[in-house]
């Protein structure tokens, strides 16, 4: 469900664009570390690449960092300038994406000078000096002594910042106008303030005994062994069979919730009683408890199982042609579930699902975001004819036209099916962490756009552990994303502190 990615680095971007292999990327990283040289300069004197490609490619990189594209819209614009010859500009003019993305950008030098801390002209000879040798342009406005180093680091964070929405535009330009330099934290302190930040307001031992899940020996017991064989406590209860992996997951979360100060400890161990004595998530044991203001997910029970052919008729209805009709609902039995007897037309609609997907990709792909969504929609239909509504089979399907339906504005109906998306994934059986994430995150990030942050913390706060429980070897990609995620919608609920905390863990981690 994320739209843009401001992580997106110059070299990841030419991969994803077909100009070079993610292994020879990681050759031209390698020597551009030894040389202290930008990827895009060891392609250029490899031959790989010339100034013009390495031009479009830092502007999509700024692009889809700034907001004025998405990110399949920048690639798509980017291939297209490679392959043509013209500049990313006029290759993003030709893509028929819709126009809600940021009017303003937040390029380094348009932050300068808006802010008055350099002149047009200072601006022109640096890019002048820039575009020439292929340094960066702060680094340049630096050689032409326009700026400091100590203004352009200052200058580089609240650019960082900005794009990673902890800090509004104006309030950084406003920053920088009246001198105050020496905040927001620079990059050389992260590591310090990560770790600081990862010391929990209660730890995992009190709160499991807390809640009467433990006996405090078990745990002393426990916290030796982690501590003996270089172990997270959790992998030793687990390993002890003293907890399932619920009830670790569910304390994950609801100590990263007492740290961002969303529960009291009192109530973020009576909600972990209320999951061990209950079998439940802790997203639902919220609810129940009342800790959390919205209906009870739907349960697999409820779900309507409307049929593909009731769903091709009210698609009839609204007026759509026979054709299309009949394309969605080829060879699709009446009935709910197949059986083995309808082998040979499961395979034809397995091939169907797998067409309609391909064009709702390519939709997505160019910002056709309606034909994404009927293309997903039908994809949904073919998928529940063969596996009837409550399969893991349709996770994918929901969270494409979940994402399709939230491009067009249409939350609502993204909530609608990301909730059903989360029902059939919590009921897994063994579970699928990554699936799990990204529908909990999913449908966080649609609450957050819709104003509804209590209802989104706890998704979020799940997701992480659940990512940090399954994943324990290093940091995940996937980790950054929730950490920043978690910030920003800190940020937006006024706990400026705690997202400090958060957003320092993702940056040292990056």
């Amino acid at each position: 469900m994320k739209q843009f990615a401001t992580d997106i680095r110059v070299g990841d971007l030419l991969v994803e664009a077909g100009v070079i292999t993610r292994s020879e990327l990681s050759e031209v990283m390698t020597v551009a570390s030894v040389h202290r040289i930008h990827v895009g300069q060891v392609l250029i004197s490899q031959g790989r690449l010339d100034r013009n490609d390495l031009i479009n490619a830092i502007s999509a990189q700024s692009a889809i960092k700034d907001r004025t594209c998405d990110f399949r819209t920048g690639i798509t614009a980017l291939r297209q300038a490679f392959k043509s010859g013209i500049t990313f500009s006029e290759a993003l003019k030709g893509q028929s994406f819709q126009s809600w993305w940021a009017s303003s950008t937040n390029k380094l030098g348009e932050l300068l000078l808006e802010a008055g801390l350099i002149t047009k002209q200072q601006f022109h000879d640096a890019l002048e000096e820039s575009l020439k040798t292929g340094l960066p342009l702060g680094r340049c406005l630096i050689i032409t002594g326009a700026i400091s180093e100590a203004l352009l680091e200052v200058s580089l964070e609240l650019q960082i910042r900005i794009r990673d929405e902890m800090i509004g535009r104006r309030e950084a330009i406003e920053a920088l106008k009246q001198g105050a330099f020496e905040r927001p934290v620079l990059p050389g302190e992260y590591r310090k303030l990560a770790k600081e930040a990862r010391r929990h307001v209660i730890r995992m031992g009190e709160l499991l005994v807390s809640a009467d899940v433990l006996k405090p020996e078990q745990v002393l017991e426990a916290q030796e062994q982690a501590i003996d064989s270089n172990q997270k406590i959790g992998q030793i209860l687990l390993a002890k069979r003293w907890i399932e992996e619920n009830v670790l997951e569910a304390a994950l979360s609801l100590q990263q919730m007492t740290d961002s100060k969303f529960l009291t400890e009192q109530k973020a161990a009576q909600c972990l009683k209320y999951v061990h004595k209950e079998k439940v998530s802790v997203s639902q044991a919220m609810v129940d408890m009342g800790l959390v203001r919205r209906r009870r997910f739907t349960t697999l029970g409820e779900i309507d199982p409307v049929t593909v052919t009731e769903k091709a008729l009210a698609r009839k209805k609204n007026g759509q042609s026979r054709a299309d009709v009949a394309k969605a609902s080829a060879g699709m039995p009446e009935e709910r579930v197949f059986t083995r007897d309808f082998s040979e037309k499961i395979e034809f609609c397995r091939a169907l699902s797998s067409a309609y997907t391909t064009l709702g990709e390519v939709a997505l792909s160019t910002g056709d975001y309606e034909g994404a969504s009927e293309h997903y929609g039908r994809v949904l239909d073919i998928l529940e004819g063969i596996h009837g509504t409550n399969s893991p089979e349709l996770l994918n399907s929901l969270l494409n036209l979940a994402t399709a339906r939230a491009l067009l504005g249409r939350l609502a109906r993204a909530e609608e099916l990301l909730e059903r998306a989360v029902t059939i994934v919590d009921r897994c059986v063994p579970v699928n962490p990554r699936m799990l994430t990204a529908c909990l995150s999913s449908l966080a990030n649609v609450y957050v756009q819709l104003g509804r942050m209590d209802e989104a913390e706890p998704l979020l706060s799940r997701a992480l552990a659940v990512e940090s429980l399954h994943f324990t070897g290093a940091t995940t990609d996937e980790i950054i994303r929730l950490l920043k995620d978690y910030a920003r919608l800190l940020v937006k609920t006024d706990r400026p502190q705690e997202a400090e905390k958060l957003y320092c863990q993702a940056r040292a981690a990056f």
